[in-house]
């Protein structure tokens, strides 16, 4: 999990200068695809478990 901030953190330094906002945008736009990300991991997990029994 940490290591997935960071990630994006490190995404989020090689954008190139465009102000503050774009920033803002670029980094929300991050969230959701992480939030989608975890969804879908849990998601994934729980059917597994379903399947397995």
């Amino acid at each position: 999990m940490i290591f997935l901030l960071l990630f994006i953190f490190k995404v989020n330094i090689n954008v190139p200068d465009g102000g503050i906002n774009s920033l803002i945008n670029i980094q929300q736009e991050n969230n959701k695809r992480v939030a989608y990300g975890i969804f879908l991991l849990h998601v994934m997990t729980e059917s597994n478990k379903a399947t397995l029994g």
